[in-house]
C-alpha cells in the first residue's frame, strides 16, 4: 500500500476512536447537566418515583425496589402537610412521633419484611376517632385535653398492621352537618377550589386525600358524611354495611347509623383499607371486566323523575354519559322506579335517632380524660346540643333498629325482583356548592344509613367549573366485594385523572436518581469503591441535598464511564439517558459518515489530477 494510503487509513482510524470518546464524554456531560434545571426548579425534595401517585400496592414495591424508605415516604407527607395543610384547614392535629414510627417500621422491614400491605403506610384519621396520645375533640376546641387511654377498636387494627396515624382532620363539630365541615378549628375548603365547600361531616378526610397529604383516610358516616366530601373532593369514599366495622372509641352522634367510613384516592386502595379492617387475611383481587355481564339498577326517582329529586342539567347528563360507558362494559341497565315510594320514603326519616347523642356522648365523655365529663357541661360549650334532650327510651331505640333491619329487608327484595347487583345514582345532584350555601341536594342520604346498606361513591368527571362530579354505587348486605368490583372496573374504564391543581408536587422525580438506584441494586460488577461511596449518599438524606439530581447524574456518569471510553452494561438505564445516547452515536456515525465522504471525495479529485498529469507528461 502507498504510504500516502497507510497515512489516511492511520488518520480514519484515530478520527472513530477520537469520535467514541467524544460521544461517551457527551453521555456524561448531559447526564450532568440534565441536574441543573432540575435543581432550579426544585422546592425540597428529590426522589426515584412519585409518591403521591402510586397505589399503596406500588408505593411498597418502590420499597421493595430500593426506591422509597418508610422514612421519605413519611417526609413526603409530613412536608406536604406542613405546605398545604393550612391553605384547606383540613388538619387539627398532627402526630408528632409519625417520623419516629416510619423509622421503626424500616429497621423491622430490613429484619424481617412487612407486616401487611398497609406496614408503614401513613393513614390520617377523623378528629372523632380515639388515637391514643393524641386528643380527640370532634370539632370542639374545649375538648383538646381529651386524650384517650385506648385506641378505637379502628386504629388498633391499623396499627396491629403497621400501619402510621399520621393526623387527625377536621371536621364539622361533633358531625352535625352534611353541608359543611365547620368547627372551633375553622372551616375546610374544597380540595380543588377554596371558595367551595368540603361538604361534611368527615370534610378534613377528603381534603387530606384529595390533596394528597395522605393516601387513606378514616371518617364517619350517619347520613352522608363520608360519600358526600368523598364526591365533593373527587375521591372514593365506602360507607360500610351498618355494623362491620366497631365504633367503639368513635364519638357518638345517631348509634342506629353511625359507622365509620374509608376514604382513598382509588378504590383499590380502599377495598385494600376495608379488608384489613373487615378483619379478612388477605385482599381479594379486584375483578376489572366485574361490570361485563353485571345487571345495573338505575333508581329513577333520583334522577328527578317524579319531581321529588332535583337534579341539576349538568350533572344528569355526567350521570348519563357514565350509564353509557357501564351499558359500553357490557352491563345490562335496568330502570328502578319503585323503590323510594312514599311508604319508604317516609320511613326514612323514622330511622332517624338523632336523640340517642344524648346518653352515647355522655357514657363516652365520662370513660375520657377531659376536663368536660358529661353531656350537659359540653351543651355550655355547644349550644345545639340542648336540642337533643328528649324524652326517648330503650324501646324506642330498639324499635329503630328494627326499623333500619325491616327497610334493609325491604330494598333487597327490591333488588332481587329485578335481578341486580347493584343500584346506582349521583351522589349529589347538584354541583358543588360554595361556603355560602347550605343545601346539598345527596342522594346518599336516601337508602343506604336508612336500610345500613354499603354505599360506594366514586368520581365520573368534572363540573363546568372543574370541581369533581360522583356517582354512588349500592349493594346488598355484606356485600362490600360486588361495589368493590363493579367500581373498579368503572374506574378502569373511566380512566379518570383528577387532581387539584392548588397543592403541586414538592419535590422532583429525577430519571437520574431512579437509573443510579436500578444500576446500584442490579450491577455488581461496578467497582467496589463506587457501590460504597453510592451506597454511603443513599443511606444519607440525600433527598433533601438541592442539588441531589445532579449527585445522582454524577455518580452514573461515573459508573457508565471507565478509561475514558467503556460504557458499563446496565439493562436498567433511565429513558432519558437512553435517547441520550441514542441520538449521541446516530450523530458522531451520521459525521463519520459524512466525513469519510469528504475524505474519499479529496482522495478522489486528487486521483483525477495525477491522471490528468500522466496523460499531459504523455503528449
Amino acid at each position: 500500500m502507498p504510504q500516502s494510503d497507510l497515512r489516511v487509513t492511520r488518520w480514519i482510524e484515530a478520527f472513530y476512536v477520537l469520535l467514541k470518546k467524544i460521544a461517551v464524554c457527551f453521555v456524561a456531560a448531559c447526564l450532568l447537566l440534565s441536574g441543573v434545571p432540575c435543581a432550579a426548579a426544585q422546592t425540597q425534595t428529590t426522589l426515584a418515583v412519585d409518591v403521591t401517585q402510586l397505589s399503596v400496592a406500588q408505593l411498597q414495591q418502590a420499597v421493595d425496589d430500593g426506591y422509597l424508605t418508610y422514612e421519605i415516604i413519611m417526609r413526603v407527607y409530613l412536608a406536604r402537610m406542613e405546605a398545604y395543610a393550612d391553605l384547606f384547614n383540613c388538619v387539627i392535629t398532627v402526630n408528632e412521633d409519625a417520623l419516629d414510627e416510619a423509622k421503626s417500621c424500616d429497621a423491622l422491614y430490613a429484619a424481617q419484611g412487612r407486616t401487611s400491605l398497609l406496614f408503614g403506610i401513613p393513614v390520617v384519621v377523623k378528629d372523632n376517632i380515639d388515637v391514643a396520645g393524641m386528643p380527640t375533640t370532634a370539632g370542639v376546641s374545649e375538648l383538646l385535653d381529651n386524650y384517650p387511654q385506648a385506641d378505637a377498636d379502628v386504629v388498633v387494627s391499623l396499627k396491629a398492621a403497621g400501619a402510621i396515624i399520621l393526623a387527625k382532620t377536621n371536621m364539622d363539630q361533633l358531625a352535625f352537618s352534611a353541608y359543611t365541615s365547620t368547627s372551633d378549628f375553622g372551616t375546610v375548603n374544597n380540595a380543588f377550589d377554596t371558595a367551595y365547600s368540603a361538604y361534611g361531616s368527615s370534610g378534613g378526610s377528603a381534603v387530606c386525600v384529595a390533596a394528597r397529604l395522605a393516601p387513606l383516610a378514616l371518617g364517619t358516616d350517619t347520613a352522608c358524611s363520608v360519600r358526600a366530601p368523598a364526591s365533593a373532593n373527587g375521591v372514593v369514599g365506602l360507607r360500610p354495611t351498618q355494623g362491620a366495622l366497631s365504633t367503639q372509641g368513635v364519638v357518638p352522634y345517631d348509634t342506629v347509623r353511625d359507622t365509620v367510613g374509608l376514604m382513598a384516592a382509588a378504590v383499590e386502595d380502599c377495598a385494600v383499607l376495608y379488608d384489613l379492617l373487615d378483619g379478612d387475611a388477605e385482599t381479594a383481587a379486584l375483578d376489572a371486566d366485574a361490570l361485563d355481564g353485571s345487571s345495573i339498577g338505575v333508581i329513577m326517582q333520583l334522577l328527578g323523575e317524579d319531581g321529588d329529586y332535583l337534579i341539576e342539567d349538568e350533572i344528569l347528563s355526567a350521570f348519563n354519559e357514565t350509564l353509557a360507558l357501564i351499558c359500553a362494559a357490557g352491563a345490562t341497565l335496568i330502570y328502578i322506579d319503585d323503590i323510594l315510594d312514599d311508604d319508604f320514603q317516609a320511613r326514612i326519616e323514622q330511622t332517624v335517632s338523632g336523640w340517642t347523642i344524648v346518653g352515647a356522648l355522655g357514657n363516652y365523655l365520662a370513660c375520657h380524660t377531659a376536663a368536660i365529663t358529661d353531656y350537659a357541661s359540653l351543651c355550655s360549650c355547644v349550644p345545639e346540643l340542648n336540642g337533643y334532650y328528649s324524652e326517648n327510651t330503650a324501646e324506642d331505640m330498639t324499635a329503630a333498629v328494627a326499623l333500619q333491619t325491616e327497610l334493609r329487608a325491604y330494598v333487597e327484595s327490591k333488588m332481587d325482583g329485578y335481578g341486580v347487583d347493584a343500584v346506582v345514582y349521583p351522589t349529589l345532584r347538584v354541583a358543588v356548592i360554595t361556603h355560602a350555601q347550605t343545601q346539598i341536594y345527596s342522594s346518599s342520604t336516601e337508602i343506604a344509613p336508612a336500610a345500613g346498606l354499603p354505599a360506594l361513591t366514586l368520581p365520573i368527571g368534572t363540573d363546568a367549573d372543574g370541581l369533581p362530579i360522583g356517582l354512588e354505587m349500592l349493594a346488598r348486605a355484606d356485600d362490600e366485594q360486588t361495589l368493590f368490583n363493579l367500581a373498579y372496573s368503572l374506574e378502569q374504564t373511566l380512566q379518570l385523572s383528577l387532581q387539584t391543581s392548588l397543592a403541586p408536587s414538592l419535590y422532583v422525580v429525577s430519571d437520574s436518581l431512579r437509573a443510579l438506584i436500578d444500576t446500584f441494586e442490579n450491577d455488581d460488577s461496578l467497582p467496589q469503591t463506587w457501590r460504597s461511596a453510592v451506597s454511603d449518599w443513599l443511606s444519607a438524606a440525600y433527598y433533601n441535598e438541592t442539588d441531589a439530581d445532579a449527585t445522582a447524574a454524577s455518580f452514573l456518569a461515573a459508573a457508565y464511564v471507565s478509561d475514558g471510553v467503556r460504557v458499563a452494561a446496565s439493562t436498567q438505564r433511565s429513558r432519558a439517558a437512553t435517547v441520550i445516547l441514542c441520538v449521541v452515536w446516530t450523530a458522531a456515525a451520521l459525521f463519520a459518515l459524512y466525513a469519510l465522504w469528504l475524505l474519499a471525495a479529496m482522495l478522489g479529485g486528487r486521483g483525477k489530477k495525477r491522471r490528468r498529469r500522466r496523460r499531459a507528461r504523455r503528449y
